[in-house]
């Protein structure tokens, strides 16, 4: 089945449960997405492969004064975020502090910030990005390439497994040339008390002044949730003078004043070690799937399509107090675990190997992404 006969079917399934439902059409999407999610999670079917680039933090202290406590004076902030852990050296020492926030090239950090006081000149850099919101698994290894010798000199990073906060201590001990790479948890970040402002419609915001994202593309890949109408969207471009949001969907009714907020849950990759230099990293991954256009199709078979209706029409019950027939939720609930596991059976021992199943109880986690 398709978005469409999907959400057209949730439809009908609620008229049957109650005359009385105030489910829109774009939480019943929301819904579907979820469901999708929490399956493509817990299985290892195909991915379609997309290739990206990344670039690490790294750059100067600047001569606008001393850095010293929470405030760092950088020459050039526009690769480093909110709530990224970076790392200040001198030559006789340095210091690993995270950032709170970003105004054009002054960092302020989390306090107590800097202990010590760095000059013109000390290196700053990170050796932490943040990967694409669709990111599921690295389907291969991390090429990365020397931006400043001009040669592109360069080569392939080895998948070293997950970051702890142990070994993320360690990594600190050395700089120079990345040779591996760790796949770090999911990272989360929320800025609050935003409004839209004149200009806005329903698949782009223009944010009133309080969104602080300090250069161009700051917010792609957040999630924008609209709390006045209770819909959410992802950000597909930002752009910092006119503060707009483009959306990847629209979302119902939202006009001028709507509060909103937005959140980051990246999937972060660590180096094995503080990059002296800046680097291009080419990132092939699996992507998380969604559907998000009328005529796409779940990927697994459609004789099972019918665990996302009744994933979708649990949480409208669920959700909706206007429904009279509350016992409805946990009777959906049921038939979408008891779909969930006739999946596994499915596809626990196929043919060519395809596909394998984690643990059942990893279908109960909403977040995607994994090292692979």
């Amino acid at each position: 089945m398709t978005l469409a006969e999907l959400q057209a079917k949730v439809f009908l399934g609620l008229n049957q449960t109650s005359t009385n439902s105030r489910v829109t059409s774009a939480q019943i999407n929301d819904w579907i997405n979820e469901g999708y999610r929490r399956i493509i999670k817990a299985t290892e079917i195909p991915h379609r492969i997309v290739r990206t680039m990344k670039t690490n933090f790294y750059t100067l202290c600047s001569d606008a004064g001393t850095s010293t406590g929470t405030t760092l004076y950088v020459d050039d902030a526009s690769e480093v975020q909110a709530g990224q852990w970076i790392y200040v050296n001198n030559g006789t020492c340095y210091e690993f502090v995270k950032v709170a926030s970003i105004s054009e090239n002054t960092i302020t950090l989390e306090s107590p910030g800097l202990v010590n006081e760095f000059t013109d000149g000390d290196y700053v850099s990170s050796n932490m990005i943040f990967l694409p919101y669709d990111f599921h698994s690295l389907a291969g290894r991390v090429r990365y390439e020397e931006i400043s010798s001009g040669s592109q000199e360069g080569g392939y990073l080895n998948p070293l497994g997950r970051v702890t906060e142990q070994i993320r201590q360690g990594l600190i001990q050395s700089s120079g040339t990345p040779e591996g790479c760790y796949l770090g948890e999911m990272d989360f970040y929320t800025e609050s008390g935003l409004t839209t402002d004149t200009g806005t419609t329903t698949s782009c915001i223009i944010d009133d002044g309080t969104a602080v994202g300090h250069v161009n593309d700051y917010y792609n890949g957040w999630l924008v949730v609209n709390e006045t109408n209770n819909a959410t969207a992802r950000v597909l471009d930002f752009v910092k003078t006119s503060l707009k949001l483009t959306l990847n969907k629209t979302i119902p009714n939202q006009t001028n004043g709507n509060s909103y907020h937005m959140e980051r849950r990246l999937l972060t990759l660590w180096f094995d070690t503080i990059p002296d230099d800046q680097y291009r990293f080419w990132i092939e991954y699996n992507r998380v799937n969604e559907l998000v256009n009328d005529y796409d199709v779940p990927l697994f078979d459609e004789d099972r399509h019918y665990v996302l209706i009744d994933y979708a029409l649990w949480r409208a019950v669920e959700s909706d107090p206007y429904i009279m027939t509350p016992e409805m939720a946990q009777f959906h609930k049921n038939n979408w675990l008891g779909g969930f596991r006739e999946l596994k059976i499915d596809y626990d021992n196929p043919l060519d190997g395809s596909v394998s199943f984690r643990l059942d109880s990893d279908v109960e986690d909403e977040e995607p992404g994994y090292w692979g």
